[in-house]
This record gives structure tokens, sequence and C-alpha cells, in this order.
């Protein structure tokens, strides 16, 4: 059987809990079980972003990933934020994550999907991190916000907000464009990392693979994104369409996106192992 190893130091705060439960799961398939070890068959980060505590798992995914052994990575999700979880396979973008098998316990979303929204008071710009490798081969954040609002501004003088990403604050773009305005996003109290990421009046929102691309098409508002994001499916990808942007069908997508997740019950039970032992 082959050895996993679990780099439980290099992960969030909030990350222990989901660690213990996916190593319970590991063990119920009958995987060995090591810590912080560059010599195992498989390795299990927390996240892609290569800062703060995550750091060194820079290292631990090149690593891994030259010697063409798979990284298995748990971020937090979107579903039930901080009590369902993503897992994905040398990655943690739409094509890498794990789902679960048909039959399976579907996980209840705390979202309800709105109708479309056909009309809005502004533009929504969301920002991410760019130290993450979610934003790999991009420019720098404010290079690609400047980029975004320029675009937008070919089309369209409506307002155009810009909310940045927590740890990715890219302060002063407003001053450098009219009509543009910042909104900073503000932590939920007793959360360790939830924030009030509404969407209300936008008339469409901008992300390029972060959280709210999803959030917004749940919410009900058109969305523009890249590839990688989990919106994609049901998103615009052209900026020239934003006054009057695409609202496709959103049902299949929708049971998608919470079948996405797995609670800390299920990762103990070793249900994201039911699809990962096909590639680890």
């Amino acid at each position: 059987m082959k050895t996993v190893s679990l780099f439980k130091s290099s992960g969030a705060l909030n990350s222990a809990p989901v660690f213990s439960a996916f190593e319970q799961g590991l063990k119920k398939y009958g995987f060995n079980i090591v810590y912080d070890s560059m010599d195992a068959d498989v390795a299990v980060i927390w996240s892609v972003l290569w800062h703060g505590r995550m750091a060194n798992n820079k290292l631990v995914w090149e690593h891994y990933r030259k010697l063409d052994k798979p990284v298995v990575v748990l971020e937090v999700g979107s579903v039930q934020r901080s009590i369902t979880w993503r897992v994905g396979v040398n990655g943690i973008s739409r094509d890498s994550l794990i789902t679960r098998e048909f039959g399976d316990y579907t996980t209840q979303s705390e979202h309800t999907l709105l109708p479309w929204r056909e009309s809005g008071e502004y533009i929504l710009i969301c920002g991410q991190n760019d130290k993450s490798l979610l934003w790999k081969d991009m420019p720098r954040a404010s290079v690609w916000i400047s980029n975004t609002i320029e675009q937008i501004r070919n089309h369209t003088d409506m307002p155009i907000v810009f909310r940045p990403h927590p740890r990715c604050t890219v302060t002063g773009i407003e001053s450098y464009f009219k009509n543009v305005h910042r909104q900073t996003p503000n932590r939920l109290s007793s959360t360790y990392d939830s924030y009030d990421l509404t969407f209300h009046n936008a008339h469409a929102v901008v992300s390029w693979n972060s959280s709210p691309g999803s959030l917004a098409v749940i919410n009900g508002v058109p969305v523009f994104t890249g590839y990688d994001s989990f919106a994609y499916p049901v998103a615009n990808t052209d900026i020239s369409d934003i006054l009057s942007p695409n609202m496709p069908d959103r049902e299949l997508w929708f049971s998608e996106f919470i079948n996405s997740e797995f609670t800390i019950s299920d990762m103990a039970n070793g249900m994201p192992l039911k699809t990962l032992t096909k590639y680890i």
C-alpha cells in the first residue's frame, strides 16, 4: 500500500481538524501515514497559497510534482464555509477538485439558488491573492485589476466597485480611475476567515477564479471568470458582453457545486478516497 505524507505543520490555523479527519479516512483505506516526509508516494498539503504558514508548501509541491508524484490539496470550501471543505489532486481549481460519487450523501448547502438578476447599479470586481498557485501565469493583481477596469470602460461608464482579497489589498487602485470605488471586505465576528461577501444591487461580477464567482452565480448575478473558476460553465468570458451578459440554466451546475465539497465526517469516513484512489 502507498505511503502518504501529511504536511500538517504548514497548514492554516483552521486546518487541524480537516487534516485529522482526512488521516482517518486514509487509515480506513489502508494507506501508510507519515508526516513532513519528502520521500512518500503522495503528499497532502493545505492550500496552494505559498505565503505565511503555507509558504513551505511551495517546496513540497515542486518536489513531488517534479517526481510526477501526486499532491492532494485540502482547502476551505464555499458550500458551507468552515463546515465543508475542498479536496483536489495536483491543484484546487475546477478541473482538479474531487467530487462525490453518485449516490453518496449530498451536502446541504447554506445557499439558495436565486433567480437571475437582470439589472443592477454597479459592476463588482473581486480581487484575488496573487501569491496563490491559482494565480499562476497571471500578471500582478494590481495589473489585472487595472486592465479589467480599462476593458470595462471600453463598453460602459457604469460605476465599478473593487473588492480586494482580504490578504491582497492592492491599495490605491480606485484613485487612478473615475467612478471606481473600493469595498473593503469585513470579517464576520466569531469566524476564522469568513467575510461579508454580499452582491447587493450588483449588475455583474468579474472574478478570475476565486469563490465570489460561484457565490455570485448562486445569488443570481451574472459573472465573468477565467477557465479555472468553478463558475466557468455558467459564466461569461468576454467583457464586451458586460451590459447584456448570458444567464444560462444553473440547476445542474448548482448540483455539482454542492457535491464538490466534504464535511469533516465525510472525510473521516473516507468518502473523498472513493474518487482519489483513482489518482493516488
